[in-house]
């Protein structure tokens, strides 16, 4: 995480040495995209499961071992209006995706996969078997952006960077446990469950810091490709548990195309 931190400071510091760009048009942009985040979470123990004879530190150890990012799906839709040369404002609606997957490997029979599911009942044993659980908590959010516009020096000037930074109050719409078997599967052949219970009390509102970088380039006078690796950080809790904290996080890039509501004088 904290590398993470570091590129996209170091990112965002090198193209604030920038000039100026072309202004976006007095009448503004809409833009839509989608993207593929790496999305994980951080974590704090309240307190050791009765049946687990650690101490707090090697609990969260062994929740960071088995705990790993997993790829969600984002998708936006934003206004952009220029506020002078430099700066501009985006706003509009994003449906985000955090969370984290926890994996149980080399589960044995009579082990509990879930309490909605059951236990292990295949004795057989023909490779490993593993239970992927991917903890989802879907919000839509109302993002507010800046948007510090720089000039990338290239002979044709068919790119343009801008540098993002915001905040996006954000509301739980949805709060998921996918539970995903591998190399078995329960009496009922089913491979795939959707527990709606589970078993983490999610907040319901979030705000989330965002940052990053929005590499624009020319498709014609009014359409643009768009591409924004960015970072997303909310500032509150994702969900409390009775022996354990999380907190989310994204990391990844969205892609889209936007339209200028008039003309490019560039």
């Amino acid at each position: 995480m904290n590398l993470l931190l570091k590129y996209i400071s170091a990112a965002c510091l090198a193209l604030c040495s920038l000039t100026a760009a072309a202004q976006i048009p007095a009448k503004g942009i809409l833009d839509i995209s989608t993207g593929t985040f790496f999305s994980g979470r951080m974590l704090k123990v309240l307190d050791v499961p009765p049946d687990v004879k650690a101490l707090s530190s090697d609990f969260a150890d062994s929740l960071n071992r088995v705990d790993k990012p997993r790829t969600a799906l984002n998708f936006s839709i934003n206004y952009i209006k220029p506020l002078n040369r430099r700066k501009a404002l985006r706003v509009g609606m994003t449906f985000a995706d955090y969370g984290f997957r926890r994996v149980k490997s080399d589960i044995r029979f009579g082990e509990w996969i879930h309490p909605e599911i059951g236990l292990v009942a295949d004795n057989s044993q023909t490779g490993p078997r593993d239970v992927y659980y991917d903890v989802r908590y879907r919000f839509v959010e109302l993002p507010f952006t800046l948007m510090w516009n720089t000039e990338y020096g290239n002979p044709w000037r068919d790119l343009d960077i801008h540098i993002l930074a915001g905040v996006a109050p954000g509301f739980l719409v949805q709060h998921e446990t996918v539970v995903r078997l591998r190399g078995f599967t329960t009496s009922d052949g089913q491979f795939t469950y959707h527990i709606n219970k589970t078993g983490y009390n999610a907040n319901p509102f979030n705000v989330t810091l965002l940052g990053g970088v929005r590499i624009d380039y020319v498709l014609d006078k009014r359409l643009h490709a768009v591409v924004a690796p960015t970072l997303r950080l909310p500032v509150l809790n994702s969900s409390n548990g009775i022996y354990e904290q999380h907190r989310s996080w994204q990391l990844g890039t969205e892609i889209g195309l936007s339209y200028r509501l008039a003309r490019d004088t560039k």
